[in-house]
């Protein structure tokens, strides 16, 4: 998968599909990305709300379109005052994959698009609840991608401070589980 994170794109999202009516008067976030087709999409969500709406640029008529498949309106089930986090990538498989979570918590859910039935399904491996220990007051980002051994992996840090933990999935049992490898707790000091 290939992210295409730019401003041509967004641009453009925002011109055909936001201007003709939409559930977010101010979304808070892009992700976009290239499918295992090499189909431009964008996830498009509300922090606040943790509303979301994945698009896909039709190879019929050439517009965003959204998806037949979408995320839960609830994404993280019934958590009070989180503000979300997104981030979607192409897993192992093949499958589309969004990993989302609280940025104040650092609970997340890893949801992926089931090939039997087209529609987002709890992933088999979630990672930890915390996933930096008891981290007091922390803000929490995630990029999650297929390492060099076909893995999938997650980085998750504290924006504040940069303490940071690289998981990634054993193949021996199917379990989120920290890297043999790590990054400094603070990379940069």
């Amino acid at each position: 998968m290939t992210r295409c994170r730019c401003y041509a794109v967004a641009v453009t999202f925002l011109a055909t599909t936001l201007s003709a009516g939409s559930v977010f008067a101010a979304p808070e976030g892009f992700a976009c990305y290239l499918d295992k087709d090499g189909t431009e999409s964008v996830l498009v969500w509300n922090a606040e709300s943790g509303a979301t709406k994945l698009y896909y640029v039709s190879p019929k008529d050439g517009v965003f379109k959204p998806a037949p498949y979408q995320l839960p309106p609830k994404p993280l089930g019934e958590l009070k005052g989180a503000r979300y986090g997104f981030d979607i990538y192409v897993d192992k498989d093949g499958n589309e994959s969004v990993l989302v979570w609280d940025e104040k918590s650092g609970v997340g859910k890893l949801y992926y698009v089931s090939p039997k039935d087209g529609a987002f399904k709890l992933a088999p491996y979630q990672m930890p609840s915390t996933p930096l220990g008891d981290l007091k007051n922390a803000s929490y980002g995630f990029d999650a991608y297929v390492d060099k051994d076909g893995n999938e992996s997650v980085l998750v840090w504290d924006e504040k401070t940069g303490v940071n933990k690289l998981y990634y999935v054993s193949p021996q049992d199917g379990v989120f589980k920290p890297a043999p490898y790590q990054l400094p707790k603070k990379p940069i000091e």
